[in-house]
Order: structure tokens, then sequence, then C-alpha cells
């Protein structure tokens, strides 16, 4: 799961599930949007990339709490169990290796799936006209 962070101001929103549905930070700084939801595949906008970052969650972690309290379980041992498992996770930002972290905040292109939006990209999700040609 993927979202956005807007340093002006503070806003985190995930991402819509519907591609090429952008979000907005409440500033009007930041947008984010699904090129490929299915595929993990985002793109970001900012006016200030300085205060544009792209926020990811760990899934395996997200399904795994809910399913702990939906089972009436959540004990302290049982989520560390769970970020156990959400942190190996080989090749990801995730990673023990790595970040460490089922929560993860890094810059658009700092992960192969993101990167900031092209032009082209910007037109396909609404946000520029499409050009007269």
């Amino acid at each position: 799961m993927k979202g956005i962070f807007c340093a002006k101001c503070f806003t985190i929103r995930s991402l819509s599930v519907i591609d090429r549905e952008p979000v907005i930070c409440q500033c009007g700084n930041l947008r984010g949007w699904w090129i490929d939801g299915k595929k993990g595949i985002a793109r970001f906008l900012a006016l200030d990339r300085e205060a544009g970052f792209m926020i990811g969650w760990n899934n395996r972690y997200l399904h795994g709490i809910v399913d702990l309290f939906q089972q009436g379980a959540g004990s302290d041992a049982m989520v560390r169990e769970l970020h156990k498992l959400a942190t190996d996770a080989p090749g990801f930002h995730f990673d023990k290796d790595r970040k460490a972290c089922w929560s993860i905040i890094l810059r658009p292109g700092m992960s192969s799936d993101t990167a900031w939006a092209t032009e082209d990209e910007q037109r396909a999700a609404g946000l520029i006209p499409e050009s007269d040609g």
C-alpha cells in the first residue's frame, strides 16, 4: 500500500483504489496516484518536491494486524512477531537489512515502482489538458 505525505501541511493519505485517480494533500502541494495498482506502480506530482514524500506500508503487516484484532488477539508478542514477518522482505525497503520497518517514507523515485510523474502521466491522470496536437 502506498500513500502521500506532504511536509508542508503534514497530510497523510493513501492512494485511491482507482488507477489514475489522484489524491491530493490539504495544501495542494502534493498529488499521488496509481499507474497500475495491481503491480504497485505509482506516480507523484509536487509543486515543491522538497516537501513531497511517498509512504509505503507493508501489506503483509496491514492484513495481519487486521486479522489479529478480528480474532480478538493482538498481544505485544503477536504484534512483534508480525513485525518480524513483515520485515523479512529481501529486496524491499521494508527488509530488516534495509529500513527494518513495516512503514517507510521515501522520495518518489527511490524505489523501482515509484517516480515523479512525466507530462504524459499527468495528462493521463487528468491533471493537465490533452494537447491539441
